[in-house]
C-alpha cells in the first residue's frame, strides 16, 4: 500500500484503552488514523466534544487537509453511570446519551457528508442493548439506540456505497470495569459466567472492529457483531 493510497480512518474515543488499541492496529495496517476524543492529553489526539454539533461538523470539514478524505469511521465512545432508575437524574441520563448515542449520530452524520466512497462505519454497542441492564438503564438505552441508528444508516445509504455495522463487546479489561473490580467477588462471578472463562482484551475488540472495515466484510452491513466470549449468544 502506497502512502497516497492508504485509507483514512476516523476513530472516536481514541484516548480510551479500546480506542487506543484500534488506532495502533490500524496504523500498523497502513491506515492514516485521525484520532478524536473529548480529552486530548496526548498531543496526537484531536480534541473534540463529540456531543457538540458545531465542534463535530467543523472537525470533520478540517480532517481532509491533514489526514486525507476519510473512508471509514469507528465510533468507540461511551460511559456508564450505574444507579436505580428512580435514582437516575436527568443530568446523568443526558450525559450517558451524549457520550454514546448523540456522539454517534453527530459523527456518523458528519462522516457521511465528508467521506469518500465506498465507506464503512462501525459504532460500538453492547450486549446490554439486547438484554437490558439493571441499574444501568441509560447505558442500555443508549446502546440500543446505537443499533437502531446503524441499521437505519445501513438501509438509507447502502446504494450510496456506505456500509454500517455495530460492534457489541462483552466485558473487556478497560476502565469501564473498574467499578466491578472494587466490589468483592463481582469480578470472579462475572468471569465464571463467561463460557471462555475470562474478560476480553482491548486488542481482541480492536481486531473485530478492523475486520468490519476491511474488504473481507464487504458483504456485511446493518449487523451487530458480538465479541463477548460467549456471554451472550443472540
Amino acid at each position: 500500500m502506497t502512502e497516497s493510497s492508504a485509507p483514512t480512518t476516523v476513530v472516536t474515543g481514541a484516548a480510551g484503552r479500546i480506542g487506543s488499541a484500534i488506532c495502533s492496529l490500524l496504523e500498523r495496517r497502513g491506515h492514516h488514523v485521525a484520532p478524536l476524543d473529548i480529552s486530548a492529553t496526548d498531543t496526537s489526539i484531536i480534541a473534540c466534544d463529540l456531543s457538540d454539533e458545531d465542534a463535530v461538523e467543523s472537525t470533520f470539514r478540517e480532517l481532509a487537509s491533514t489526514y486525507g478524505t476519510p473512508s471509514s469511521l469507528i465510533c468507540a465512545t461511551g460511559t456508564v453511570k450505574e444507579s436505580a432508575l428512580t435514582d437516575t437524574t436527568l443530568t446523568d441520563w443526558i450525559s450517558v446519551m451524549d457520550a454514546s448515542l448523540t456522539a454517534a449520530f453527530l459523527t456518523c452524520r458528519a462522516f457521511i457528508k465528508n467521506s469518500s466512497r465506498p465507506a464503512s462505519i462501525v459504532a460500538f454497542s453492547s450486549g446490554y442493548a439486547r438484554k437490558g441492564y439493571a441499574r444501568g438503564a441509560s447505558y442500555a438505552a443508549a446502546k440500543g439506540g446505537i443499533e437502531s441508528l446503524i441499521k437505519s444508516i445501513a438501509l438509507e445509504y447502502a446504494a450510496d456505497g456506505v456500509r454500517a455495522n455495530a460492534l457489541a463487546p462483552g466485558p473487556v479489561d478497560t476502565a469501564m470495569l473498574d467499578h466491578v473490580k472494587v466490589q468483592p467477588g463481582r469480578m470472579a462471578a462475572l468471569e465464571s459466567a463467561i463460557p471462555l472463562g475470562r474478560v476480553g482484551t482491548a486488542e481482541e475488540v480492536a481486531s473485530a472492529a478492523a475486520f468490519l472495515l476491511e474488504d473481507q466484510s464487504s458483504y456485511i452491513t446493518g449487523q451487530v457483531l458480538h465479541v463477548n466470549g460467549g456471554l451472550l449468544m443472540p
